[in-house]
């Protein structure tokens, strides 16, 4: 059996990213680890890890900056708002997957990490259950015994 490790310069803060249907977008922080500049580019998919940048599908999401460059031990925010270009489910939760991809300054070893991470889009159903009352943190528990 083999083990294999991978180390990316650029993190995330979080694990998952979750939009609210009525929030008018989401911050996601960013931040370079590395002692090296990195060039960040970031775009969404609907689970296709063959869909790059430059895929054409009508994903309701935009990243705002797309690119950007991170000086080593800075962070930037990036920001997630909803286009509508498309309608989302109101019955149900929709999920995609949020890419962002370090690009080193010279082309020394060609590796170049990418992270895909789960963007849940909340329906009104969800919304008006969970996020509506105050203190739904301590409902989430419950949801997960076994």
């Amino acid at each position: 059996m083999a083990s294999f490790s991978a180390w990316a310069s650029i993190i995330m803060t979080g694990t998952r990213i979750i939009y609210r249907r009525d929030a008018r977008s989401v911050d996601v922080q960013l931040a370079n680890r590395g002692n090296v500049p990195y060039i960040v580019q970031t775009w969404f998919d609907e689970g296709d890890m063959n869909d790059g940048p430059e895929s054409k599908r009508n994903i309701p999401f935009v990243v705002s900056p797309a690119s950007f460059c991170i000086a080593p031990n800075a962070g930037q925010v990036a920001r997630i708002s909803y286009t509508r270009s498309r309608a989302l489910p109101e019955d149900r939760e929709s999920i995609f997957y949020f890419n962002f991809q370090e690009i080193p300054p010279s082309n020394v070893g060609a590796m170049l990490p990418l992270a895909r991470i789960k963007c849940w889009w909340c329906c009104a159903t969800a919304s008006n259950y969970f996020f509506a009352h105050p203190g739904w943190e301590t409902l989430l528990p419950m949801f997960f015994q076994r």
